[in-house]
């Protein structure tokens, strides 16, 4: 079963949650060190990259970028995530099937992760994966995300989409995770 860095899990979590009426995608990615069992792979990093209808020459431009970051941090695309906008639905958005063929010429067999958006944030005293798919998250990691989206730090996310709208975001989320207010609450 595939096992998530708490740092990929969360930040997908609050792409999904950021925009909520809206399917959301992005690249998960893994060590470059050759092929390893699609049950093996440990997700190191979540690449937000979309929450709209995307054009083709954007997808481009962004995989580009991901070929490049990938290259200079040892790192290979490994997979991809993705949350319909409609609670219901647990399937790739019609809009992104051009953008999975971009990740399965990137790697030969491909982790594809559905988020079930009714579950992210809920699970009363316990909380609980929010992935439609098996797969290892540490509890720490679903602590963290619950008290991240209670703090709202969602909002602070961006994504490859929003980078183009306003380059100054970063879309690789290199500091979200580590200011002061996405850390966990000392005991």
């Amino acid at each position: 079963m595939p096992c998530f860095a708490d740092e990929a899990y969360i930040k997908m979590m609050l792409h999904a949650v950021k925009n909520p009426s809206q399917p959301v995608f992005g690249v998960l990615l893994t060590e470059a060190q050759g092929e390893s069992k699609k049950s093996d792979r440990k997700i190191l990093d979540a690449l937000p990259l979309f929450h709209n209808y995307i054009l083709s020459p954007i997808a481009e431009i962004a995989f580009l970028q991901i070929d490049q970051y990938c290259r200079e941090n040892a790192l290979s695309v490994g997979g991809f995530y993705t949350a319909h906008h409609l609670l219901n639905v647990r399937e790739v958005h019609d809009a992104f099937s051009g953008i999975v063929k971009r990740v399965e010429q990137r790697c030969d067999s491909p982790l594809s992760v559905l988020i079930n958006n009714s579950r992210i944030g809920h699970g009363g005293a316990e909380p609980q994966s929010a992935l439609a798919s098996d797969a290892e998250v540490s509890k720490a990691a679903l602590t963290r995300t619950r008290n991240l989206l209670e703090q709202g730090t969602f909002a602070l996310l961006s994504d490859f989409e929003d980078h183009l709208e306003c380059p100054s975001c970063d879309w690789l989320n290199t500091a979200l995770l580590s200011s002061p207010s996405s850390r966990p609450k000392s005991q």
